[in-house]
């Protein structure tokens, strides 16, 4: 794969990732997005947007918009974590079943340093109430961190996220999770975890071959 084969797909993901971080648009930016996108690479996808399809060879497009995935050989979903799972994702995999020749590419962004086992584990329970055990088990799993700012939450979330500060602070510390830690220790502020370098494993991920799962 040549220089700039690589520099196309890595500014589309980055370009992706800017979006959801920017696009605070009332919901928990503490969270890093304001929606989960889907990119979809392959192919055979529906050349809908034919400039970004030029520039990039990956459109992103909202889980709103309901795509179809069944013609899509490789899937990125990119989504934002949230109490309950990732935004988007029960709605976008519903009675989907992902085919031999398929590949599903779910990226997870959070606060919580994904780094530390227990924050993966987490992660991963969250996940496996939104999937089916048939995706669940052949998803590849990459899990980002995102940046927040409380000047930009609306004011339902504001009191959501003050609610849920002084309810961690009645707790002993020997009981909070390394998650409720960096929840505590970013609260009322504006701070950014993103490293783009984190993408590199994603890229590399797309032009792997599909392995197959018994």
């Amino acid at each position: 794969m040549d220089n700039m084969k690589i520099s196309a797909i890595l500014y589309s993901i980055v370009a992706i990732i800017f979006i959801l971080c920017a696009a605070t648009g009332g919901s928990p930016a503490f969270y890093g997005v304001a929606a989960a996108f889907i990119a979809l690479a392959a192919a055979s996808y529906p050349k809908k947007d034919k400039k970004d399809c030029e520039q990039t060879g990956i459109p992103a497009i909202s889980y709103k918009d309901e795509p179809s995935l069944s013609n899509m050989r490789v899937i990125i979903f990119i989504g934002g974590l949230y109490a309950g799972g990732v935004r988007g994702l029960t709605k976008t995999l519903r009675n989907f079943h992902l085919r031999d020749n398929q590949k599903l590419i779910l990226v997870t962004v959070g606060l919580a340093n994904p780094n530390e086992q227990e924050n993966r584990d987490n992660i991963r329970v969250s996940l496996q109430k939104q999937l089916s055990p048939e995706v669940f088990y052949k998803i590849k799993f990459f899990h980002l961190r995102g940046r927040i700012d409380y000047n930009k939450l609306t004011f339902v979330y504001s009191m959501m996220m003050k609610l849920r500060y002084h309810s961690l602070r009645k707790k002993p510390l020997e009981t909070l999770t390394s998650e409720d830690r960096t929840f505590i220790n970013t609260y009322g502020k504006q701070a950014s975890f993103i490293d783009f370098n984190a993408l590199k494993p994603i890229i590399k991920e797309i032009y792997l071959p599909v392995e197959r799962v018994p």
